[in-house]
């Protein structure tokens, strides 16, 4: 999150370093797999990539740990957060944060299994909310007047590679694009336009 971010950079140079740094970093991962894709404009992504590089048995590997250790990772991940913010906002007469953390899963992988027009609208409002979001904290921190200034001893040190690491997870998604490469019109300009533009707009 933001507050540990600062944190490990230290400084407000530190933050602006720090934040350019995973952006730029993401934009070069956003640049090769433009590259990739291009090449192989096949639906599957990094599956694709390794099989091509490594043999089938590369890519097979990585569709099953996906499945059984990445992709529930994310989603635990996600949805704790979701639980943390959504406990803190509601106060005390919120449900424990299992609780919540599960509810997102169970209420995002019905709407999921709807059909593929539901998951699509309530992606485009979630992407919608936060937009607004960003916007009012942007909006807020400009309009609210600076307060006293805080010591760095007053804050746990933190370490700068985590900082990063949270830094790098905030611009991740930039690669699953790549997943539909198969599937894009124009694929040679559309999807070296969505990665880069995407991740440059993030």
């Amino acid at each position: 999150e933001g507050a540990t971010v600062a944190r490990g950079a230290g400084s407000v140079g530190g933050i602006l370093v720090i934040w350019t740094l995973g952006g730029l970093l993401s934009l070069c991962g956003a640049f090769g797999y433009a590259e990739l894709a291009a090449a192989l404009p096949r639906a599957g992504g990094d599956a694709v990539y390794l099989s091509r590089a490594y043999g089938p048995w590369a890519g097979f590997l990585f569709g099953w740990i996906q499945i059984l250790i990445v992709r529930p990772g994310d989603i635990a991940v996600m949805a704790f957060a979701f639980a943390t913010y959504a406990r803190a906002g509601l106060g005390a007469a919120a449900p424990d944060e299992p609780a919540l953390a599960a509810g997102a899963v169970v209420a995002l992988t019905a709407v999921n299994l709807v059909g593929v027009r539901s998951g699509k609208w309530t992606q485009n409002v979630l992407t919608v909310v936060k937009v607004l979001g960003l916007l009012a904290v942007i909006t807020a921190a400009i309009a609210t007047p600076a307060g006293p200034v805080v010591s760095a001893a007053t804050s746990a040190p933190f370490p700068l590679r985590i900082a990063l690491i949270l830094v790098l997870f905030t611009f991740g998604g930039w690669n699953e694009m790549a997943y539909v490469a198969g599937e894009v019109r124009d694929y040679r300009r559309n999807l070296a336009r969505a990665l880069i533009v995407g991740t440059t707009a993030v």
